[in-house]
């Protein structure tokens, strides 16, 4: 009996590498949406991964941003030292207020130490949306020509217009 068993998955197995042959499976009924992950938990899994996706982007959004102004902040104090640097002090408050790691934090302040590190600029941009909304878009880069071809391209995709320096600011 074990021989007529083990024969039998060892014909399946050549003839899926021989004809392409797989043996049927569960299909899933067409109200069923799947998702592109290669274990089938269910669906209360897959709702679970999508958010739990979402709100990791989230936190690197945030983690990423308070990098960049802990940077910032190192760079216009002129010190490592939160005690001596007030500006740092502030950021390192805003961050854990924002929930980011001291790991991070302590990585960031790390890495501004460094001579390899390259500036970053911060560039204001200003325009003109749909209806004649006026928008100040603050970026923080360290390369300012992507920057503003990255800013420039999202206005144009949503119709708007790229202002001249002073206009909008002119306003408030």
């Amino acid at each position: 009996m074990k021989s007529f068993v083990a024969n039998i998955i060892i014909t399946v197995v050549v003839a899926t590498v021989v004809t392409g042959w797989a043996p049927p499976t569960r299909r899933c009924p067409s109200t069923c949406t799947t998702t592109s992950t290669t274990l089938f938990m269910g669906r209360a899994a897959a709702v679970r991964a999508a958010t739990k996706s979402k709100t990791d982007a989230k936190k690197a959004k945030t983690n990423a941003v308070f990098g960049k102004k802990i940077l910032m902040a190192i760079k216009n104090g002129g010190s490592a030292d939160p005690d001596v640097n007030t500006e740092l002090r502030e950021m390192i408050k805003q961050a854990k207020a924002n929930s980011v790691p001291i790991d991070n934090i302590n990585r960031n302040i790390k890495k501004a130490t460094e001579q390899k590190v390259g500036d970053f600029s911060q560039s204001t941009f200003e325009a003109y949306g749909f209806g004649g909304a006026s928008m100040i878009i603050n970026v923080l880069s360290d390369n300012a020509n992507r920057a503003s071809a990255d800013v420039k391209n999202a206005i144009n995709k949503k119709d708007c217009k790229l202002a001249e320096s002073g206009s909008v600011l002119f306003f408030i």
